[in-house]
This record gives structure tokens, C-alpha cells and sequence, in this order.
């Protein structure tokens, strides 16, 4: 699949589980925005960078990145500029919602499987962000 049938892909996930939950979606018009999504709920709005997650080789993390990836820029973290990232693993077919300020400015990796001395701090554990 191409890389941005992927992300369209990972989109329409997204929305799909937002709307489950709820939530009013608005998408905006363009393509020079900084979040892919804004959520309406309980009069708030929430501008949403939606991201795939990919999982890594021994199916213990997913990562994606927190920074954007285009190749004409200088990477620049979404602080500021977003609430939530909305990620999709296609792998597992499961929606992750975590706020912009929870994560790392250049990528994020939410384990799933617990780690090998039972550490828990500074774990982003991929089911304590699962969404819908």
C-alpha cells in the first residue's frame, strides 16, 4: 500500500472512532494545516495530527512520529500547535489518542508487552492510550 493510501487509511480509522465516541469531526480545508482533524465535544475543540504506527519486529512497540516528516522542511515538533496526536496501527486495528505534551518532540514508542525488569515509569504502555 502506498504511504499516503496509509494515511488516509489511518484517517478515516480515526474519525470513524471519534464519531463512535461522540465527538463532532471537522476536517480541514487545505493542506497546510498543522492537525488533520478538529473534535467538537462538550463545546471544546480539539486540533488532532493524525499519525500511523507501525510495529516494530518483535511486536513489543509501536512507534510513530511526533514531528513532521516532510522532506521539504526542517522537522518541527507540533507543540503548541495541536491537543492530541490520534494514532492508528494498522497491525492491531486499534486507535491510541495521546496529548501533545505527553509524548516526545520527535517520535513515540507505546509498548506492548511489558518490559523485562517490570519497569513502569516512563512507559507509555500502548493500552493505557487506547481509544474507542
Amino acid at each position: 500500500m502506498h504511504k499516503l493510501d496509509k494515511g488516509s487509511l489511518s484517517e478515516g480509522k480515526i474519525l470513524a472512532a471519534l464519531l463512535a465516541a461522540g465527538y463532532k469531526v471537522s476536517v480541514p480545508w487545505g493542506q497546510n494545516t498543522r492537525y488533520d482533524l478538529i473534535a467538537d465535544k462538550d463545546d471544546s475543540l480539539y486540533r488532532i495530527q493524525c499519525k500511523t504506527a507501525w510495529l516494530d519486529k518483535d511486536k513489543t512497540f509501536l512507534t510513530f512520529n511526533t514531528q513532521s516528516c516532510n522532506a521539504t522542511i526542517i522537522p518541527k515538533s507540533y507543540r503548541g500547535q495541536i491537543e492530541f496526536f490520534a494514532v492508528y496501527s494498522p497491525d492491531l486495528d486499534k486507535v491510541y489518542l495521546l496529548s501533545v505534551d505527553d509524548v516526545g518532540t520527535v517520535n513515540c514508542a507505546l509498548r506492548i508487552k511489558p518490559t523485562q525488569n517490570n519497569q513502569k515509569k516512563g512507559v507509555h504502555f500502548a493500552s493505557d492510550y487506547e481509544f474507542g
